[in-house]
């Protein structure tokens, strides 16, 4: 659940709790994820990730997509996609009108660790672990994020004034499967992948 409220003085970033593995789900902590949005729909969050390591693999590395990014340029796949399909939008927005994700440092069990965005998708992103994550072990993944939404009138992540479309708006782990994670990039006309079990 993400409760949206208006602009509000903070002392320090929101903070995002979420729980995820690596079989296909993401255990998600039921407790209320709060976004807080100035009139510039702009906002610094904490984000931490407790993910398990449920595959039968040893992972060294996790992929994350910064979605995000998707709405920062006119290189990203959703620009080339919707120009394929005739809206120009995203290509013709101005600066107000983009969106993005970025001032990522991440930690895994409180170590920096080094990332890097993809080459070719700047809404993915590899973490490199400095311990290799064992199966049925458990990491602990932070960064603090700022977060600038686009324009809704591009695709399903933005805002048209006060009246928000929320979705795939913070750093999130790459589905696992047979030995890589399903690092895509965000489509305007395709699902995402992922499943997700909420902890009760």
């Amino acid at each position: 659940m993400i409760l949206i409220l208006p602009s509000q003085k903070l002392t320090g970033y929101p903070l995002i709790r979420f729980f995820t593995t690596f079989d296909h789900k993401e255990i998600v902590d039921p407790s209320l994820f709060i976004l807080i949005l100035s009139d510039s729909f702009r906002q610094h969050i904490s984000l931490l990730f407790s993910t398990i390591n449920r595959s039968s693999d040893t992972l060294n590395e996790l992929f994350f997509h910064l979605w995000p990014n998707a709405y920062k340029n006119r290189n990203s796949a959703l620009c080339k996609q919707l120009l394929e399909s005739g809206d120009a939008t995203l290509y013709f927005a101005d600066e107000k009108e983009r969106g993005f994700i970025d001032s990522l440092q991440f930690t895994a069990d409180n170590e920096m660790i080094s990332w890097k965005a993809d080459q070719v998708h700047e809404d993915i992103c590899l973490l490199q672990l400095k311990k290799p994550l064992l199966p049925g072990n458990k990491v602990i993944i932070r960064t603090p994020f700022y977060v600038k939404l686009p324009s809704a009138s591009i695709s399903r992540l933005g805002h048209l004034g006060q009246a928000y479309a929320i979705t795939q708006w913070y750093p999130k782990p790459a589905v696992y499967d047979n030995q890589d994670g399903m690092r895509c990039p965000i489509l305007h006309s395709e699902n995402f992948i992922q499943s997700m079990e909420v902890l009760r």
